[in-house]
Formats: C-alpha cells, structure tokens, sequence
C-alpha cells in the first residue's frame, strides 16, 4: 500500500493533488466516503492535529490525522 502513496498519481487524473489527499484520508484515517463528503473546514482542528468525523446515527468522533494532508491543497 506505501508504493500506491509514493508511486506518481496517473496522467490521466484532472485533479492529482486532490484525489492524493482523498486516498490519503480513506486509507490512513480508516473513514468511509460517506464520512469523507461529509467533512467541512469547520471540521479540521489544525492545532490538535484531528478531524470532526460524523458517522453513522449522527455519532461523532475525532480522528487523528499524523500528517493533514489536506493542507497544501487548503493553503492555494
């Protein structure tokens, strides 16, 4: 699975940059792709490093995110 995230993104992606962070955040996170369209920037605490996830039946837990990986794609 390393070699999927260090491997060149395929030529033929619009958008490389974000569909890296969307893998990135479904593998190394462990969340759906419910959860994942569900997250906002309100969402996303920077200084604690983790991220609001609303689940199934409204619950809502916080997952730690070693290394946000949305962050470039935030600061452009």
């Amino acid at each position: 699975m390393n070699s999927a995230f260090d491997g060149p993104m395929p030529e033929q992606a619009s958008f490389p940059e974000r569909d890296r962070v969307i893998f990135e955040l479904l593998y190394g996170c462990g969340i759906r792709n419910s959860e994942l369209v569900g997250i906002r920037l309100d969402d996303i605490a920077w200084s604690n490093e983790a991220i609001l996830i609303r689940g199934k039946g409204k619950k809502e837990r916080y997952v730690p995110s070693v290394r946000m990986p949305a962050t470039p794609l935030l600061c452009t």
